[in-house]
């Protein structure tokens, strides 16, 4: 019965010592921390006309988004803000907006 002890705890330690091989040669990926961060960002002001406000809002977002930019990391919030109610404009017969984007970048280890 001593012999069948021996063999059993033989190959626990066989078999915890191929676990630990396996693990260490194929060691988990780290989870990612990434997170919007509360930073606060903005484009530049832009004006921008069309025959409509939505023509013209949609307008100031294609003028104002390539300025969104938040280097190696995605954006994770934006909004387009106005400053400037849309009008029309008696002088070049259409109508006219301003305002900017606001945007927030992701941080931390993002995969």
């Amino acid at each position: 019965m001593n012999r069948f002890r021996l063999s059993l705890g033989a190959l626990a330690t066989i078999a915890l010592s191929l676990l630990a091989a396996y693990e260490l040669a194929n060691p988990r990926e780290a989870q990612a921390i990434c997170y919007c961060d509360n930073t606060l960002y903005s484009t530049p002001t832009f004006m921008a006309k069309g025959y409509s406000c939505a023509e013209a809002e949609a307008k100031l977002q294609d003028k104002a988004l390539p300025y969104v930019n938040c280097n190696t990391y995605e954006v994770c919030f934006q909004s387009l803000v106005i400053t400037s109610a849309c009008t029309w404009d008696h002088l070049d017969l259409g109508y006219k907006v301003q305002g900017f984007i606001r945007y927030r970048c992701e941080a931390g280890t993002c995969l």
